[in-house]
């Protein structure tokens, strides 16, 4: 058999009150420390909610956009369809449809200088030919808006206004340096441009002008210069140059026709339904995600939530998409900040 002791259930209450009188200082001295480290491991937890929060944010407030999509045979249709698809999903912050097209410097005026180009309706474009040789400055036009301005100000660096009213226009700054390539003079906040708007359908190969939907807008007054910060942003990829020789005379090629060498303009420059279903530029999307809806459904699945969301979405509309590599950066910020979190636990004191 087995024997059992037959202690007081009450001692432990007992001595502990005993305890009390007799040391009342060491009691009160331990229940302080049992109560800080309860408060701390308290307040970790907190702060660590509020981290993940702030590593998201961090990371969103250095790049705009984290995905691109395009649809596969530039059906502006299916891409609406992903548009709204998307939006639904409280992952995604917000979206913006980016529309482009070939724009012509037609002539400009520097206040000391008016120059006019005199491009005629017969004159042949060639996209892919030397260009500068005949006096012909092009560059890529993109409609934007102002809440799509503020948003994308954080991947340039600016000079004057970032933002536009009805005839104003923000210029890159190799645009300038490639229109004081062609014409040998420097243009500046202030001055102002003619632009001939190319909103026709890209025939394949070289056309006259005449033929590609030639529209002018007259004084475009340049408010504000931008210089992209970095080479890998999602909207320079969602805008990408061409290698171009811009020279008869050379065979040196230029990047050309991109983010880099492009002007921005209100989107109600022109008529919202005379941009061209298959323009020399295709539509794309840029999404932002949201940081309160990544962070609540836990920051650990920041890659698998964002994946599964893009695949269906590839997967019922047919579209291509980019930002993966932006998507494992979030989720690697954000894994780095846990990690140091679990080592401040372990910190605490016992």
């Amino acid at each position: 058999t087995r024997l059992k002791s037959q202690g007081n259930n009450a001692y432990g209450l007992s001595y502990a009150l005993s305890s009390l009188r007799a040391n009342p200082f060491r009691a009160f001295s331990l229940a302080l420390t049992l109560s800080l480290g309860i408060s701390l491991f308290a307040s970790t937890m907190v702060w660590g909610d509020t981290g993940v929060y702030v590593s998201i944010n961090e990371h969103l407030e250095g790049n705009a956009f984290q995905i691109q999509i395009k649809p596969q045979f530039g059906s502006t249709t299916t891409l609406e369809q992903a548009e709204t698809y998307m939006l639904q999903d409280p992952l995604v912050e917000s979206i913006y449809r980016i529309n482009s097209t070939v724009g012509i410097l037609a002539g400009f005026d520097i206040g000391t200088l008016n120059v006019n180009a005199n491009i005629s309706d017969s004159q042949v474009y060639d996209i892919t030919g030397g260009l500068y040789s005949q006096g012909i400055k092009d560059f890529r036009t993109v409609f934007v808006d102002n809440d799509f301005l503020t948003l994308i100000k954080r991947d340039f660096r600016t000079e004057g206004i970032f933002q536009l009213q009805e005839g104003d226009v923000i210029v890159s700054r190799y645009f300038i340096t490639l229109v004081e390539h062609v014409f040998d003079l420097f243009l500046d906040i202030n001055d102002t441009i003619n632009v001939d708007l190319l909103m026709g359908n890209d025939p394949g190969s070289p056309a006259i002008l005449g033929n590609l939907g030639r529209t002018t807008i007259n004084n475009l007054r340049i408010v504000g210069i931008f210089d992209p910060l970095s080479t890998d942003s999602i909207i320079e990829r969602a805008l990408p140059s061409t290698l171009r020789e811009n020279w008869i005379q050379s065979n040196l090629r230029y990047p050309v026709l991109g983010l880099r060498d492009s002007i921005l303009v209100l989107h109600d420059t022109v008529p919202e339904n005379s941009m061209p279903e298959d323009g020399f530029f295709h539509p794309s999307t840029l999404i932002r995600v949201s940081a309160s809806a990544i962070a609540a459904a836990g920051p650990e699945n920041i890659v698998s939530n964002l994946f599964t969301l893009v695949f269906r979405t590839q997967e019922r509309y047919n579209i291509t998409w980019d930002g993966s590599d932006k998507i494992w950066a979030m989720q690697i910020a954000v894994n780095t900040y846990i990690a140091s979190l679990s080592l401040s636990i372990l910190a605490l004191p016992v």
